[in-house]
């Protein structure tokens, strides 16, 4: 971090105006808000700003500034935080912002969509909706934010918006593991026709890909139809972040025949898959990026 990352006048923690590690947070209070260790920036992001004098703080102190409606969610809809995470639903939960003035001024709500795993604000459950007090820890499933109003006035410079930092996520963390084949092409990718047929008997069933048939198994066939999912889903998006499924999100959507799936799992599932699918004479369909998981180097149509 430079040294023009911190402002002087903020370089303490905005809960408990403690030394500040983090950009605004102490050690202890990021870590009351990190229940997950293995969790890293890049799981969450937003990508349109709102206008709103509020802010979510995640647990290493960047900053999501709120609309006047913020969904919160694997796959939230218009100004919204994602987070690639297996305790987040797709849907998970919103915050609703309603002015009382016209000097910008109001309360921002907090409520749960109906979730899997809950909405908890304070050590209370979300159950309808709650008003959010200005240093308020909440979770979105296992993933902590603080609430602050004002947004805090710190200049950051490249992490000033709560989104991956794009520049680490695709030139920095590689611990050399060949599962990640990364891609730094940011164009938009190529249409290609892609289709997905599930056998009548079950078992698993074949891939079309122009005009090549492959087959594959019943768990390679639920991971290809997430991540086409996703890709289609998120073809709204930059082109840097589109379409990736993290890891922990495939544990939770795939039919493992492991009681106990794991991140290396998941990366046996991509290479075998990947090699399936290079009998169609494409080796490339499938690319990953450290922290912000796998998806298509294509466009399927």
């Amino acid at each position: 971090m430079t040294e023009s990352s911190y402002d002087a006048a903020v370089n303490s923690c905005s809960i408990c105006a403690q030394p500040a590690q983090t950009l605004l947070l102490c050690d202890s209070c990021a870590a009351a808000a990190k229940k997950l260790p293995d969790m890293v920036p890049e799981q969450i992001t937003m990508s349109i700003q709102g206008e709103v004098n509020s802010c979510l703080i995640d647990a290493w102190g960047r900053i999501f500034r709120l609309g006047t409606r913020t969904e919160i969610g694997r796959e939230p809809e218009g100004c919204g935080i994602t987070i690639h995470q297996g305790s987040v639903s797709r849907k998970h939960a919103c915050l609703e912002f309603e002015a009382s003035g016209t000097d910008g001024a109001g309360t921002v709500y907090l409520r749960d969509l109906g979730s899997t795993n809950g909405t908890v604000v304070a050590n209370r459950s979300v159950r309808d909706s709650m008003e959010l007090v200005t240093g308020d820890l909440l979770f979105i499933g296992s993933v902590g934010f603080y609430y602050l109003t004002p947004v805090p006035a710190i200049s950051m410079g490249k992490l000033e918006v709560g989104t991956a930092n794009l520049e680490s996520a695709f030139h920095g963390g590689d611990d050399g593991d060949d599962d990640f084949i990364e891609s730094t092409d940011l164009h938009e990718p190529e249409h290609l026709k892609l289709r997905t047929i599930e056998a009548t008997g079950g078992g698993g069933g074949f891939v079309c890909i122009g005009d090549q048939e492959v087959q594959v198994s019943m768990v390679q066939l639920e991971l290809l139809q997430l991540l086409v999912k996703r890709m289609l889903s998120d073809r709204s998006r930059p082109v840097a972040v589109r379409g990736y499924v993290h890891s922990s999100e495939i544990l939770a959507a795939v039919s493992w025949d492991t009681a106990h799936p794991s991140d290396s799992h998941v990366k046996q599932l991509v290479r075998r898959l990947r090699r399936s699918l290079a009998r169609s004479g494409r080796d490339n369909l499938i690319e990953s990026q450290q922290g912000l998981g796998y998806r298509l180097s294509v466009i399927p149509s």
